[in-house]
């Protein structure tokens, strides 16, 4: 029965883990406490070997006077105290030539050791230093010697308190080792023991008496290799089949990407020429406001020519073949008149149609319009355009009409000597913002809340109706935009209008 019970516990691949971890830390922790009692030895010893040379040497110093007079009555106090420790059993002082003067013993069990320590002819010892290692700061004379003997029990107390305290943690740490050890052991084999539980579920080997944890896995494992070489066979054809498969599918996909190319480059092509035409049109573009421009600027001498037309048509003494020739020049300035009207409208976008409205390019057709109006108040305007400012979207000539009351204010607002008007956009997050700020007198603070309440107005009668504000209060806030305004008595008025740009509506 011991013999079957060794040997299975020889085949348990855990059994044999554990047995090895376990002796090694046991070998570990039965050298650790050798190593720790044999210092701990050392070092109780030192100690006492320094507590009975100190006391040799206080017991020296205490008796210098008793030995330098001989006499024991003086001695007798230092001796008696030294006695009262517990390890101290006798004491000798000695005089010159080595007279005994005084002698006490305590009798006591156990081994002794002996400490001698001269009696100096004066007091050598000036510091704690000096006390301990004997460095004297003169050369004394020496009067006698002194003997203390100790016993050993301290030292053997000590040693089988050190003994017994490493003996208790060796213990305790082997016991918590074989615990550690033993949980270690169960977790590092637990795959193993998986391993062999599949292996007997699935009834791949069978357990042998001979056959331990580790033949049991080598057998299965051999068998294994027997299956999986004559699966590779198998494997090896399929793998070509699926290869072949893959070479044709990777030549249908090289088909369709050199369609898909084609098609990508053809589409390219339309882009290409969609983007020249848009630039052709933006070209076109151009030009039309340009000629709009120019027709603009036609307008007075085309009125005035045909106002002295009109005046030299009234005189009664024109004759009749110049009075027809004067009524054709009137006509044709008529006719140039309303093709610039035409162009004028060809080039205005149509009302309440929303669409990408560029703002500077609003706001100089407003000035345009007002150039006139400007110079008569002497008014200049300051314009500081932001860089690439983004389109917004929105009515453009309810957008003019806007910029057209805020610039009428800001004129009204001058002093009669005139003054600057500065224009000001400004691209913020998904917003575009336009400020109109004046040099004029500025709204007090109580008129302040009421700007765009309708009828209200600061205005002389002949001048506001209080309409324009509130109209452009609205137009603003149907484009989903805001209108503030910031004022101080004496420090000129700003509207700011802020618009939403195409991307952030969209």
């Amino acid at each position: 029965m011991r013999r079957r019970l060794a040997s299975g516990l020889r085949r348990n691949f855990a059994v044999r883990i554990y047995l090895f971890l376990a002796g090694s830390l046991a070998a570990f922790a039965v050298l650790l406490t050798a190593i720790s009692v044999h210092v701990q030895g050392r070092l109780l010893s030192d100690q006492i070997q320094r507590e009975g040379l100190n006391l040799a040497v206080l017991l020296a110093d205490a008796v210098r006077v008793g030995v330098f007079a001989e006499n024991p009555e003086l001695l007798a106090g230092p001796v008696e105290n030294v006695l009262r420790r517990r390890d101290v059993r006798q004491v000798w002082v000695f005089g010159a030539r080595r007279r005994l003067l005084k002698h006490a013993n305590r009798p006591g069990p156990g081994g002794r050791y002996t400490f001698w320590a001269p009696v100096l002819s004066s007091g050598s010892y000036t510091t704690d230093m000096s006390l301990y290692f004997d460095e004297a700061t003169r050369s004394p004379t020496a009067l006698g010697r002194v003997a203390v003997e100790l016993s050993d029990a301290p030292l053997r107390e000590g040693r089988h308190a050190i003994l017994t305290r490493s003996i208790l943690a060796a213990g305790s740490f082997l016991a918590l080792a074989a615990l550690a050890t033993a949980l270690v052991v169960r977790e590092a084999t637990r795959p193993l023991r998986n391993l062999l539980a599949d292996i007997g579920g699935h009834g791949l080997s069978a357990r042998t008496a001979e056959a331990g944890d580790l033949g049991l896995v080598r057998d299965t494992f051999g068998h294994l290799v027997h299956e999986i070489s004559a699966l590779t066979a198998g494997l090896e054809s399929t793998v070509a089949e699926r290869t072949a498969e893959l070479q044709r599918a990777n030549a249908e996909l090289a088909h369709a990407r050199d369609e898909l190319e084609e098609r990508v480059r053809a589409r390219t092509r339309e882009l290409e020429e969609t983007h020249n035409q848009l630039l052709h049109a933006e070209k076109l573009s151009a030009v039309g406001r340009l000629a709009a421009s120019i027709a603009h600027e036609f307008n007075n001498p085309i009125f005035g020519i045909r106002s002295v037309l009109q005046a030299i048509r009234s005189l009664e003494t024109l004759p009749r073949d110049e009075a027809e020739s004067v009524d054709l020049a009137i006509a044709e300035c008529n006719r140039v008149a309303a093709l610039i009207r035409n162009l004028q409208s060809f080039n205005r976008p149509s009302r309440g149609v929303f669409g990408l409205v560029d703002v500077h390019r609003a706001l100089d057709a407003i000035l345009l319009l007002c150039r006139r109006e400007l110079s008569a108040k002497n008014a200049r305007v300051e314009a500081d355009y932001a860089d690439r400012l983004p389109a917004v979207w929105a009515v453009e000539d309810q957008l003019k009409q806007v910029f057209l009351n805020l610039l009428t204010n800001a004129m009204d607002a001058l002093p009669a000597q005139g003054g600057a008007i500065r224009l000001s956009t400004r691209a913020s997050g998904d917003a575009v913002s336009v400020q109109f700020r004046d040099a004029g007198s500025g709204i007090l603070p109580e008129h302040l809340p009421h700007v765009f309440e309708p009828f209200f107005t600061t205005k002389p009668e002949v001048k506001g109706t209080g309409l324009g504000l509130p109209l452009s209060y609205g137009i603003v806030r149907s484009h989903g935009g805001t209108i503030d305004v910031e004022s101080r008595p004496g420090e000129g008025t700003t509207f700011t209008v802020r618009l939403p740009i195409e991307g952030a509506r969209s």
